[in-house]
């Protein structure tokens, strides 16, 4: 089941980072510390992203120390989550109406 990445974030923020320093390749390794860098988490958010990616089976270290590789189920994970974004963003769209104010 995909959870909806507004609930994750770091999670989120930190698959979305390596899926686009890997270039979406399970082949490529990504450097941890990178990883967490670019997608702005604390050392700690960015252990935590890590630790639950890993008990997913989405990411798994590489050969190299400090080294890490997105899986195929990452990458599906990952695609899956941006077309659900995607489609969350396009039905919020057809349910707004000009004129109307949004809940809130």
């Amino acid at each position: 089941m995909i959870i909806p990445p507004r609930r994750h974030p770091d999670w989120f923020s930190y698959l979305e980072t390596l899926y686009k320093r890997v270039t979406g390749s399970p082949q490529h390794l990504a450097s941890h510390y990178h990883v967490v860098l670019k997608a702005g988490l604390t050392p700690r958010r960015g252990l935590a992203a890590w630790e639950y990616l890993c008990s997913r089976c989405l990411v798994k270290q590489g050969y190299l120390e400090n080294s890490l590789r997105i899986t195929p189920a990452g990458v599906k994970e990952y695609i899956n989550a941006i077309k659900t974004r995607e489609t969350q963003v396009a039905e919020e769209a057809a349910s707004f109406h000009p004129g109307t104010a949004p809940d809130s």
